[in-house]
C-alpha cells in the first residue's frame, strides 16, 4: 500500500510540472501574437494614415487648377485693360490677392515660362490655404507651410470654323465656316505641399475665348 501511495505521488509530481511547461509555452505563444498584432495594427494606421495624407494633397493639388482658371481669367481682363494686375508689395514685382494668394507674374495669362517644370523657384502665383500673408511674422516661413504652386502656359489657338470651311466629313463641307475669332490654350501645373511633406501636381488644360477678352473694360479688371 505505501509503495503504491508513493509512486502515484510521483506521478502526479511530474503531471503538474508539464502544465506548468505548458502553461508557459502557450502563454509565449500568446505574447508573440499580441505583438504580432499590436505591430499590424500600428503598420495598418501608419498606411491608412499615409493614404489620407496623400489623398487630401492630391485634392488641395486638384482644387487649385479650378483657382487657377479664376485668376486666368480676371488676369487675362486686367492684362488687356489696366497691363496686368496692380503691383502692391513694395520694391517687389509682385501683388497680393486677399490674405492668402500671391502673385509674382503681373502678366502670367499672356508670358509663358522659361521652364514647364513648376517648382517653389518656378513659379507665377502661389496659395496658401492656412497661412495670412499679410501677417509680416510669417513671411520667413511661407514656403515651409502648405501651399500650392502655379504655372501657366499658354498658346494661341484659332477657333474651329474660322477663316477656312471645315473639311467634309465633320458635319459636313463648310459647317462652322460662320464660327470664327481666335482662343487661348492654357496649360495649368498645379502643384501642392501638404503634411508630412506630401506633394501632388495636376496638370490640366482650359481654353478661353479672346473674344470674351478683348470686350472687357478697364472697370471689369478687379485687382
Amino acid at each position: 500500500m505505501t509503495a503504491y501511495k508513493l509512486l502515484h505521488r510521483r506521478e502526479g509530481r511530474g503531471e503538474h510540472g508539464f502544465v506548468l511547461v505548458t502553461a508557459l509555452i502557450m502563454l509565449l505563444v500568446l505574447t508573440i501574437l499580441g505583438i504580432m498584432a499590436i505591430q499590424t495594427s500600428v503598420v495598418e494606421l501608419m498606411i491608412s494614415g499615409n493614404d489620407k495624407t496623400h489623398k487630401q494633397t492630391f485634392y488641395q493639388a486638384d482644387g487649385g487648377t479650378e483657382l487657377a482658371q479664376q485668376l486666368i481669367f480676371e488676369n487675362a481682363i486686367c492684362t488687356t485693360t489696366k497691363n496686368g494686375f496692380t503691383e502692391t508689395l513694395t520694391g517687389t514685382n509682385a501683388a497680393h490677392l486677399g490674405n492668402t494668394i500671391v502673385v509674382e507674374v503681373l502678366q502670367f495669362s499672356d508670358t509663358n515660362p522659361a521652364s514647364s517644370v513648376v517648382s517653389d523657384t518656378n513659379r507665377e502665383f502661389v496659395y496658401y490655404p492656412y497661412t495670412d500673408i499679410n501677417d509680416p511674422s510669417t513671411a520667413a516661413t511661407f514656403n515651409t507651410r502648405q501651399h500650392t504652386n502655379f504655372l501657366v502656359q499658354s498658346a494661341v489657338q484659332v477657333n474651329p470654323g474660322s477663316g477656312m470651311q471645315m473639311v467634309s466629313g465633320y458635319e459636313g463641307l463648310g459647317a462652322g465656316s460662320a464660327g470664327g475669332g481666335t482662343s487661348r490654350l492654357y496649360t495649368i501645373a498645379a502643384q501642392h505641399f501638404g503634411l508630412a511633406n506630401s506633394q501632388s501636381t495636376i496638370t490640366v488644360r482650359w481654353r478661353l475665348d479672346n473674344f470674351l477678352i478683348s470686350s472687357a473694360a478697364a472697370q471689369d479688371c478687379k485687382y
